[in-house]
């Protein structure tokens, strides 16, 4: 809905509100953080690693040497398929760090083809060895899209809330909107805003917004709490959700009274000390 600043006469509030809702329903799926995320580096590596001294300790058996050998490997895009070759081989030595590596090459396809099953396997198996953060959002993003075999809305939200209770950003948005639709797990809008002001503390701009499509969605939608949530959207100049937080302020404004906005920017400084 395009609204011109020189309309002579205000729009229908309600009217704006019911077609902002329209879209922001449509929006809320496009904030499950999409791809595989890259694991974090180990806490040890080798200082200025020679090439040539970490291919011969690999090929000596060493997982580690093999994991960071794949690694330099993978900083040459031409050699890829190499480094999945070598991550592969730590992989199947228990190296987690290799085995999360290697499932995202497989997720993705990146340098070699994509296999998600194996791609599942190989992030259940890091898992269960221990590993947090990253390797749980990308198996969840899985299990829940249902690349790799069949869905698990409730494993997925599992293995969200712990990736989130670790300090994933991402992870706490997405279960976030699980929760918010009870999408195929127990929860409800209270406990998604629960999750998304998690996400919103850690910085994610994705949770600012979707909490302001909360307050759009609430049985008496609070459009200047939503305007305020948009707002700090906003201002985190995300490329994908600056352009949408917009388009929701845009659409809100008609129906802000002089009260209203006064208490929208109230709002934001609230919010902003409450994070």
């Amino acid at each position: 809905m395009t609204v011109s600043p020189n309309t002579a006469s205000m729009p229908d509030p309600k009217r704006c509100i019911a077609a902002l809702l329209v879209g922001l329903v449509l929006a809320v799926p496009a904030f499950r953080a999409a791809g595989a995320q890259s694991p974090p580096g180990p806490a040890a590596s080798p200082a200025a690693p020679d090439p040539e001294a970490l291919r011969a300790a690999a090929e000596g058996g060493s997982a580690a040497a093999q994991y960071w050998y794949a690694h330099h490997l993978d900083t040459l895009p031409e050699e890829r398929a190499r480094a999945a070759e070598w991550y592969g081989r730590a992989a199947g030595q228990g190296h987690r760090d290799a085995q999360v590596r290697l499932a995202q090459m497989l997720e993705r396809g990146e340098g070699i083809v994509a296999d998600p099953e194996q791609a599942r396997r190989l992030y259940d198996q890091a898992i269960t060895a221990g590993a947090r953060g990253s390797a749980e959002f990308n198996l969840a993003l899985m299990l829940e899209e249902g690349r790799g075999g069949p869905r698990d809305l409730e494993e997925a939200g599992n293995l969200y809330r712990s990736a989130a209770i670790a300090g994933h950003a991402r992870a706490a948005n997405n279960l976030g909107t699980l929760l918010a639709k009870s999408d195929g797990i127990e929860g409800g809008r209270q406990a998604g805003e629960v999750w998304y002001r998690a996400a919103a503390r850690r910085g994610l701009a994705d949770a600012f917004y979707n909490l302001g499509v909360l307050r759009m969605g609430d049985p008496k939608p609070d459009i200047a709490a939503a305007h305020a949530w948009f707002s700090l959207a906003l201002e985190k100049n995300d490329a994908h959700v600056a352009p949408l937080a917009r388009n929701a302020i845009k659409a809100i404004e008609p129906g802000m009274t002089p009260e209203l906005m006064q208490r929208a920017r109230a709002l934001e400084d609230e919010f902003r000390r409450s994070l």
